[in-house]
């Protein structure tokens, strides 16, 4: 006999319909590998947090959609999260004047390269430094997210010279 692992949450004052969906979804997002190490609770508080600005604003059978979709981005999001590369904390090595002579060369080649962009470029070059999901930028923007995506390509060959600096052994 096999055990369902009830959440601990509780959302009193928000819709049962919406409670079921979050729950529903969360559990689906929590047997793929972006949550696979987050609790459920926290799958449904995320989900939740992200559900929340457009709930007041549906009806009926548009919440299910609504909340399938926004499962969707939170993945997205998640997932995006993971691909990024993580750059380990200089203050626990000792820092030699190669490595400051390192780390402002990356600085300046990826300053350099910013600056030669169209201003367009930039903006979305900012806006994805920033940590904005391509929908984000999307909505800000008014651009379509295939123009987005053949944008970010341009931007991957913009940078291509600067791989040298992801491949260097610490």
């Amino acid at each position: 006999m096999t055990s369902t692992k009830h959440s601990k949450n509780s959302y009193t004052g928000i819709n049962p319909k919406v409670v079921k969906h979050i729950r529903h979804y969360a559990k689906l997002l929590k047997r793929g590998k972006a949550f696979a190490y987050k609790d459920i609770e926290d799958v449904e508080q995320d989900l939740l947090l992200d559900c929340l600005p457009g709930l007041n604003e549906l009806e009926g059978h548009f919440i299910k959609q609504y909340v399938k979709c926004r499962a969707l981005n939170l993945k997205e999001k998640e997932l995006c999260k993971k691909r990024t590369i993580n750059f380990v904390d200089e203050a626990l090595y000792e820092e030699s004047d190669e490595s400051l002579e390192y780390s402002s060369a990356v600085r300046i080649d990826v300053n350099e390269a910013i600056a030669k962009l169209p201003r367009e470029l930039r903006k979305i070059c900012k806006l994805l430094a920033e940590d904005h999901s391509i929908c984000e930028i999307s909505r800000r923007t008014g651009i379509p997210k295939s123009t987005l995506y053949d944008t970010i390509n341009k931007l991957r060959k913009e940078f291509s010279h600067l791989k040298t600096y992801l491949k260097r052994d610490f």
